[in-house]
């Protein structure tokens, strides 16, 4: 009778009784290795391409891993617009008007691996303040913008547009996905 070589990693997952595919790093959901998600101090954001269409300026924000290991992001993060406002040595973001309104893309906000060196994005669109009048928009300058993935991973962008909507939420954004996929 003739023995099949196995791999060692598949040898060694079946004498301790470990499924094949937990030995190998794969995740029991299947598709994705085990890796912990990206942290803020790993991650360096940028501002990609931009664009306009109906009254919507729209930014690709991108998420650079700039550490040497993997890392994973999630779903759509938590946007808010606003600016850095200091006093007395403390410098603090102050958001201005209503969180961005979460937007479901197909394939947007699944969770993305990020391997040492590639990009991830979010797309954000703000609508122009002008176009509403002002007893609904009370629009307000914000040079930043705030995403905070679930697990609390945070990063801050620096804006191309800034005019923002105070008391309607004028802003909104889309799941994370690998690369700079645009809008």
């Amino acid at each position: 009778m003739r023995l099949r070589r196995l791999p060692l990693g598949a040898m060694v997952a079946m004498a301790l009784a470990i499924p094949v595919s937990a030995s190998q790093g794969v995740s029991a959901a299947g598709a994705l290795p085990l890796v912990s998600p990206c942290h803020t101090v790993a991650l360096a954001p940028s501002v990609g391409r931009g664009s306009a269409a109906a009254g919507t300026a729209y930014e690709t924000l991108l998420i650079k891993n700039r550490s040497s290991h993997s890392c994973k992001l999630s779903g759509t993060p938590a946007t808010q617009f606003g600016n850095f406002v200091g006093s007395g040595g403390l410098v603090v973001f102050r958001g201005v008007g209503p969180a961005a309104t979460k937007l479901t893309y197909a394939g947007r906000g699944r969770t993305v691996v990020v391997k040492p060196g590639a990009v991830a994005s979010v797309t954000v669109g703000i609508e122009t303040a002008a176009n509403y009048p002002r007893s609904k928009c009370a629009g307000a300058n914000a040079s930043r913008v705030r995403l905070v993935f679930p697990g609390g991973t945070t990063l801050y962008y620096t804006l191309r547009t800034n005019a923002v909507c105070t008391k309607i939420a004028s802003t909104l954004t889309s799941g994370v996905v690998l690369g700079t996929r645009f809008p």
